[in-house]
């Protein structure tokens, strides 16, 4: 939702709170979701932080860390 509608993050702070975004996939039903590493993850995690999220979770702690 975040990636679709960035504005999110600028309405979340100015409400005085943090945004944390879980997960950053395709759903089960997609195919993408069959393909999906962290290495396909690799600019959603840098846009998103770009945007200024306070947090990412991710089935791909290691590999986001070393991103953001």
């Amino acid at each position: 939702m975040v990636l679709e509608e960035p504005e999110w993050v600028e309405v979340v702070h100015g409400h005085g709170l943090k945004i944390h975004v879980y997960p950053v996939s395709p759903a089960r039903g997609e195919p993408e979701f069959l393909e999906w590493t962290a290495a396909s993850q690799h600019d959603k995690w840098q846009e998103l932080s770009t945007l200024g999220v306070d947090a990412v979770l991710s089935d791909f702690a290691r590999e986001s860390l070393a991103v953001l």
